[in-house]
């Protein structure tokens, strides 16, 4: 019996050890769709920049073609770099619905439409001088192995009662 109930307190401890790494997983992929909503606001100021000045050089090239300075290959390349930025701002557009798809699956909501993020990230500090083997000890995974590990043993015990005397009044 002894042995039944050790089994059951590594199963409990193994239980909690699983439930540490899930919310270390719910918190990673938490952080990952943050950052990828910031990239993707990001990358569309920057698009929009980048094809505001397409634009204007697309403008200065063609000026200069009507005024016989620049030849027709010019402009036709100018025209395709800004057909090129306005390619580019679509595709931030469009990644900036999949990030809030993202961060709102990560948060559990069904709309992403209004979901938008400040830049301020929070942060941590943390010591410089910090235990490795006492961080590596409380770690979810190698406290899940350790309670494994017991759990195993408990077996072992449990399966060798069955040829140990027993007691009874």
């Amino acid at each position: 019996d002894r042995a039944r109930i050790e089994q059951s307190k590594s199963n409990v401890e193994i239980a909690d050890a699983q439930l540490q790494i899930a919310q270390a997983q719910v918190s990673s992929d938490l952080k990952a769709a943050f950052a990828s909503l910031i990239y993707a606001q990001r990358a569309i100021l920057l698009q929009e920049n980048i094809q505001s000045r397409r634009k204007a050089n697309l403008g200065l090239v063609d000026l200069r073609f009507q005024n016989g300075a620049e030849n027709k290959g010019s402009v036709l390349l100018s025209r395709a770099y800004l057909d090129q930025a306005e390619l580019s701002n679509l595709e931030a557009r469009n990644s900036i619905d999949l990030a809030r798809t993202q961060l709102a699956r990560a948060m559990g909501r069904d709309k992403s439409d209004a979901i938008t993020v400040d830049e301020s990230i929070p942060e941590l500090s943390f010591e410089s001088g910090a235990d490795l083997e006492a961080l590596a000890r409380k770690n979810p995974q190698s406290r899940q192995a350790l309670f494994r590990e017991q759990l195993s043993q408990s077996e072992i015990t449990a399966s060798r009662a069955g040829f140990y005397p027993s007691l009874s009044l």
